[in-house]
């Protein structure tokens, strides 16, 4: 399950980077029912939400 969701969140930074779709959008794409359970994973791994990473990665390009 863990190799499961590393992948599905590197595919999440690939999208949040690459793609104007909404947060909600890229949840479901990769595979997670719920927002707040992917944001929660994605916290846990990167120690900031989606929405932080993708504003951070904004202003460094």
């Amino acid at each position: 399950m863990n190799y499961l969701n590393d992948y599905r969140i590197e595919k999440a930074k690939y999208l949040l980077t690459s793609t104007n779709e909404n947060i909600s959008e890229i949840a479901e794409q990769i595979g997670f029912n719920s927002l707040h359970y992917f944001s929660t994973q994605f916290k846990k791994k990167e120690q900031i939400t989606p929405k932080q990473f993708r504003e951070m990665t904004l202003y460094a390009n």
